[in-house]
């Protein structure tokens, strides 16, 4: 891929996402299998696929808004857990996350303690459901409403699909 059309694509995003609804904010990740000749060994510049269990496998981690349109995103290779990247989102929207957001919700992948309090050092709510093998003395509650909606809301996984077919055409071309 060519990265001017990467550049004009992520200023596209930016100036789409000025205008997010940042009252709750919801993080998660897809997977998107990659094509076996994906992988250029010619092409040494970091493209995003990793080996996973599945294969050669492409990570996109979103952070959405209350109305389940995108805010940012990261892509890495399918390796890597969705709590690894969760602090590096976190740390890129610092200043959304500080102004206006009452919780950010995620799943059971991002349970961490670290991640926990980089959440409130932000002035915001984690809503991130515990592990059953949890040591965490965290005690917080989850907000029951606000986790069924990310977990029911379709626009994630609509938005997901779609990022993976813009993301072929775009390794295409």
């Amino acid at each position: 891929m060519c990265v001017g059309k990467l550049g004009k694509l992520i200023k596209l995003f930016q100036c789409l996402s000025k205008e997010a609804d940042t009252e709750w904010v919801f993080i998660d990740g897809g997977y998107i299998k990659a094509h076996q000749h994906t992988c250029n060994v010619a092409n040494k510049t970091e493209q995003g696929i990793g080996k996973s269990m599945g294969g050669n496998t492409t990570k996109i981690h979103l952070v959405l808004d209350a109305c389940g349109n995108p805010i940012d995103f990261l892509i890495t290779g399918g390796q890597v857990h969705d709590v690894k990247v969760a602090p590096q989102l976190i740390e890129q929207n610092k200043q959304v996350l500080s102004k206006h957001t009452e919780a950010l919700s995620a799943d059971i992948g991002y349970d961490c303690d670290e991640l926990r309090e980089q959440i409130k050092q932000t002035n915001t709510t984690p809503n991130i459901p515990k592990r059953s093998n949890s040591k965490s003395k965290d005690q917080n509650p989850i907000d029951d409403y606000l986790y069924k909606l990310m977990k029911n809301a379709k626009d994630l996984e609509r938005l997901l699909q779609d990022m993976i077919s813009y993301w072929c055409i775009i390794k295409v071309q």
